[in-house]
């Protein structure tokens, strides 16, 4: 492929970049991954990226124990971490419609917040108080809406949402604010190398929160991004497999009819694949009710011919 010059674009235009996550092929070829092939000398990419990105957890570990594992309070700019997390969000209006003070979030106008009850499937992710005056989140996957503007509130940590005026029903959650009310607080909370190992484990156990892939995506690059030096490549291609099609969890959502994913749980992916491959990571139960309900696709593992004695295919006549 041709590569980007950008000498040829200008602030604002659009640009294409191929990644697994989205990829329609079956198997990961060098227009994803590039010349890491000659450089890993491996054909295995899934294996190479799920060992990279071990490393940089436990570098993460290692690196809280030689700073002394001491715990210190997180500070957040929720402004900025609304503009990060959504990459068609208009910076100014963020600016010139919400303030924030500490770790309180203000509007300088009337606005509606819609919450959808959807993105908080896990009971306890979105909870009142005895009184109904707070409403705790675990994330935020919220729409404000103002007079003249409406973007996208995603904060990838706990948050409390004030309650003046509320509107429920058995879908969305709408809460009204008057020009200079709080919208929001977030909890003061410390950072611990536990934590940070919990969030990967819920963000790979498909059990965290996300708006779409590209939010996921994001999660996980803020985790790693700046732990080592590491491909971002080997994060898409982590995703491009735990990410499965909705119909059918057999396949990963780039290959399904249309893109409609929902993230499982990575030590599952193994028993919705393959019959034999269940077998082979001695969970009988789950292998076969594999074999029972899903049609195999696609071309056979190498494991799966190693435990059936055709890795060397018999030449046809």
């Amino acid at each position: 492929p041709q590569l980007f010059n950008p000498v040829n674009y200008k602030i604002g235009d659009q640009i294409h970049l191929r990644t697994p996550v989205f990829c329609e092929s079956s198997k990961l070829c060098h227009t994803c991954y590039g010349k890491l092939l000659e450089r890993h000398r491996s054909p295995y990419a899934g294996v190479m990226a799920a060992q990279l990105i071990g490393e940089a957890g436990t570098q993460t570990i290692m690196k809280t124990f030689h700073t002394g594992g001491a715990v210190s309070v997180v500070s957040r700019n929720i402004i900025d971490d609304i503009i990060q997390n959504d990459a068609l969000v208009d910076e100014k209006i963020v600016r010139k419609t919400l303030i924030q003070n500490d770790n309180v979030l203000a509007c300088n106008d009337d606005c509606t917040v819609t919450i959808s009850k959807g993105d908080y499937p896990v009971s306890g992710d979105l909870t009142f108080n005895d009184t109904k005056t707070i409403l705790s989140i675990r994330a935020s996957v919220a729409i404000v809406e103002f007079s003249d503007s409406i973007y996208n509130i995603i904060l990838d940590y706990p948050i409390k949402f004030q309650i003046y005026e509320i509107e429920e029903n058995k879908e969305t959650i709408k809460l009204y604010y008057k020009k200079h009310s709080t919208i929001l607080e977030v909890p003061t909370e410390t950072e611990a190398m536990k934590k940070q190992i919990q969030y990967v484990e819920r963000l790979i156990g498909g059990r965290e929160i996300y708006k779409d892939a590209n939010h996921l995506y994001l999660k996980l690059f803020k985790i790693y991004g700046d732990l080592r030096d590491m491909d971002s490549v080997h994060i898409e291609i982590l995703l491009s497999q735990s990410l499965r099609d909705r119909a059918n969890q057999s396949i990963p959502a780039r290959l399904g009819r249309k893109w409609d994913p929902v993230m499982i749980n990575i030590k599952q992916i193994v028993f919705k694949t393959s019959f034999i491959q269940g077998l082979a990571f001695e969970n009988i139960n789950e292998a076969i009710k594999t074999g029972l309900i899903t049609d195999e696709t696609g071309e056979a593992s190498v494991l799966e011919k190693v435990l059936t004695g055709t890795l060397v295919e018999e030449k046809k006549e």
